[in-house]
């Protein structure tokens, strides 16, 4: 964080604002009830904490989370239950965008607001608001039946490599535990050997440590986890979870043996998402590699996160 960051956590934290940590899991999964996006989800908030050192605190009813990332200006995301009402987002707005301007903020910047609540945010009057999204923050999400049929010319080579893999009596999978989800590390540690920190970092930060923080979190009641094991030995894992009867989220998925990570994919939704409507594996951050094999992966649909960042005009005349 740079010294302005820091300053502006400060007063937050004053503020009656906490750490964004594990302690708050509980919280965080009772707003992530009615979510379609995987950012907003209760595991990928706390496993990315890390590198956004965030503070929550619930305001009318709905839970805020500010984040300080020094490539990122200070920005907020919203959660709300179902019957959340519009008016409380606009007091939760009001309030917010008073406090940024104490802690020393020019703006307020809201992020992750899905486009079905789009409209609630831009019309809010009094401020100017300037809205934006960007194609690599927006989410992959596949409907389960085309994810698990792949059907057509398209999916040709991805259907013949999963029946080889569908053939190979050595290759079983079984359910990740509680006792045993700390496995998943030796074999991310097994996948990290060969790789550079650096340029696998450089997107979102070391993956290694947030699937510590899965790890730690990890509860068989909700999350879903399977281990690919080659002669009865884990060699590979996936870890997701049902959000609600339309989504499912894949979080981690890893394996040091080439052309595994599509069976992983396939195996978790086939396991654990085939009577819910998507599968979401969240965005390509940017990444060619992440955009090439998720555009690939078939028939898929772009799920956006828009960007409103508000100013009043008194406040910004010279």
């Amino acid at each position: 964080m740079t010294e302005t960051e820091k300053k502006s956590r400060a007063f937050f934290l004053g503020e009656g604002f906490l750490p964004a940590d594990i302690h708050a899991h509980p919280l965080l999964r009772d707003y992530q009830r009615d979510t379609l996006i995987a950012e907003m989800s209760a595991a990928l908030i706390l496993t990315w904490a890390f590198n956004y050192n965030g503070l929550y605190k619930v305001l009318n009813g709905i839970l805020t989370i500010v984040y300080f990332n020094e490539k990122l200006p200070v920005y907020f995301t919203l959660h709300r239950l179902p019957e959340t009402p519009a008016s409380a987002v606009r007091r939760t707005v009001d309030a917010l965008y008073d406090l940024s301007r104490k802690a020393g903020l020019s703006f307020l910047q809201i992020r992750c607001i899905e486009e079905r609540f789009l409209n609630e945010y831009e019309s809010m009057d009094g401020y100017e608001i300037q809205t934006e999204y960007r194609d690599y923050d927006s989410e992959y999400a596949y409907r389960t039946v085309d994810f698990l049929e792949l059907k057509g010319s398209v999916n040709l080579n991805k259907r013949q490599r999963l029946t080889k893999l569908f053939k190979r009596q050595s290759v079983s999978f079984r359910p990740i535990t509680n006792k045993d989800a700390g496995v998943c590390l030796e074999i991310q540690n097994k996948w990290c050997d060969d790789k550079d920190c650096a340029i696998c970092a450089s997107y979102i930060g070391c993956e290694k440590k947030a699937l510590e923080v899965m790890v730690a979190i990890f509860d068989e009641r909700f999350h879903k986890g399977l281990f690919l094991c080659y002669d009865g030995v884990p060699a590979g894992y996936v870890i997701g979870e049902t959000l609600n009867a339309k989504t499912g989220m894949a979080y981690f998925a890893k394996s040091p043996i080439q052309n595994y990570f599509l069976y992983l994919l396939y195996m978790l939704t086939k396991t654990c998402f085939s009577d819910i409507e998507y599968v979401n594996l969240d965005s390509d951050v940017g990444n060619p590699g992440l955009r090439m094999f998720k555009t690939h992966l078939g028939v898929y649909e772009l799920w956006r996160k828009y960007i409103c960042t508000y100013r009043k005009k008194e406040d910004n005349a010279p």
